[in-house]
């Protein structure tokens, strides 16, 4: 793969994983949509896939190991964590909807089913294998 090639493919996959971080990960009734970009985690990828444009321009490959690996995994920790409170979130929801009567139960089950993944998961995810795939190749000296 040459250089070229290599610093196109990442910047892409850079930008793909800006796009999902800035994008809704999860869509709330009544709230809208969540972004990654809005917690501690989000933040740090963001400065990580900054840190990937600067090794791209500064044509250092080997750096982009680092930070997309190093995205794709927070990103894979924050996915398991979401996938693990949804259900709870609407038990939760349900339980406290128990006692409040019909109408407190009829709107808890109608935002409990409109909880729902964002589209964000897939630019994130294929943003992080391009940066990866970008890493891939011969070292070139610059």
């Amino acid at each position: 793969m040459s250089k070229e090639y290599r610093a196109v493919i990442g910047a892409f996959g850079c930008m793909l994983t800006t796009i999902g971080l800035f994008g809704p990960i999860i869509h709330v009734p009544l709230i809208g949509g969540l972004s990654l970009v809005s917690g501690p985690d989000g933040k740090l990828m963001l400065i990580l896939t900054l840190a990937g444009l600067v090794a791209i321009w500064r044509r250092r490959y080997a750096v982009l190991w680092a930070t997309g690996g190093l995205t794709a995994v927070m990103a894979s920790a924050a996915w398991r964590t979401m996938m693990r409170a949804l259900p709870e979130a609407r038990q939760t929801a349900q339980d406290a909807a128990a006692d409040g009567g019909e109408l407190a139960k009829a709107l808890v089950d109608m935002w409990a089913a409109g909880l729902s993944i964002g589209w964000a998961w897939a630019p994130l995810a294929v943003g992080c294998v391009c940066v990866l795939l970008a890493a891939l190749g011969p070292r070139v000296r610059a």
